[in-house]
């Protein structure tokens, strides 16, 4: 996907809205957001996606209750996608694919918001027709930020802690977990993996840690009551890992760091709470 402004620039730009404009999104700019949902669907680990935008009005008549459980208000258009079930990584690809579109979106001058655990998915179901071996892990609305916010948003930006971020040696390690790793290494990765702590995330607990072996990023998840881990088909925090993947891979490739997806457990100790989930190879080209 082509971005026309820099990858970082619009990471940065990127925020959670919760409160939009009640003008709908033009004609001309449907069609470019229709493009968009419709290119680049499969993630780092092969899965498929696929995306539809809806309009709220169109389904009034259809006994279709849409909404967000008050998190979202004035928004008359969603982003609901869907993808395979059971699909091994299926929740990580879709949180890679429907990130670098958001990030895409935000380029474009339009609002968005992760949602994922304050939806109805049954109600949202009837508006792509979704298919029994299907789940639909998060929407987001899609639309023109209104001026300012009102109450409501600045008591869930409080709540959710939106505006703060875990320190750089909380989630950056080199070689195990005993050692941070170094934000001014010299190929460019401090870089990357700033972009990487300023992912958005359920609740913003930025469960995603890191530790560079040699060419190696592994990723792992750290779980704050892995006793607990949801037996539903929705993980959000799976969802989480793909957005810091789309976030590493996207400014990484901006910087001409090429590399790809392998699973390549290392042998490092771990305790409960952290589980390996990923790998990401820098592949050099010497000339």
């Amino acid at each position: 996907m082509n971005y026309d402004l820099s990858v970082f620039v619009a990471i940065q730009k990127r925020k959670s809205i919760r409160t939009y404009e009640k003008t709908d999104i033009d004609n001309n700019v449907t069609a470019d957001i229709i493009k968009i949902l419709n290119t680049d669907n499969t993630g780092p680990f092969a899965n498929r996606a696929r995306f539809s935008i809806i309009r709220t009005d169109d389904y009034k008549d259809q006994n279709a209750r849409l909404g967000t459980y008050g998190f979202i208000g004035g928004a008359s258009r969603f982003i609901v996608g869907a993808v395979q079930k059971n699909d091994p990584m299926n929740l990580e690809d879709y949180g890679y694919i429907l990130e670098s579109k958001i990030l895409h979106f935000t380029q474009m001058g339009l609002g968005t918001c992760w949602i994922g655990g304050s939806l109805r998915r049954s109600e949202f179901a009837k508006t792509i027709t979704l298919k029994e071996d299907e789940v639909i892990p998060a929407i987001t609305p899609i639309g023109y930020s209104k001026d300012g916010y009102d109450f409501r948003d600045n008591l869930i930006r409080i709540v959710a802690g939106s505006k703060h971020r875990k320190p750089w040696k909380e989630l950056f390690f080199d070689e195990d977990f005993s050692r941070p790793f170094p934000n001014d290494d010299s190929q460019g990765f401090s870089r990357v993996l700033e972009m990487v702590r300023l992912a958005p995330s359920a609740s913003n607990r930025q469960p995603w840690r890191l530790i560079r072996q040699g060419t190696l990023f592994h990723f792992y998840l750290f779980r704050r009551n892995p006793d607990k881990v949801s037996a539903s088909d929705v993980d959000l925090q799976r969802i989480d890992m793909g957005i810091a993947y789309c976030h590493f891979e996207l400014s990484a490739r901006e910087l001409g760091l090429r590399g790809k997806w392998l699973i390549n457990k290392p042998g490092i100790v771990l305790d409960a709470s952290m589980e390996y989930c990923a790998s990401w190879e820098w592949i050099h080209f010497h000339i």
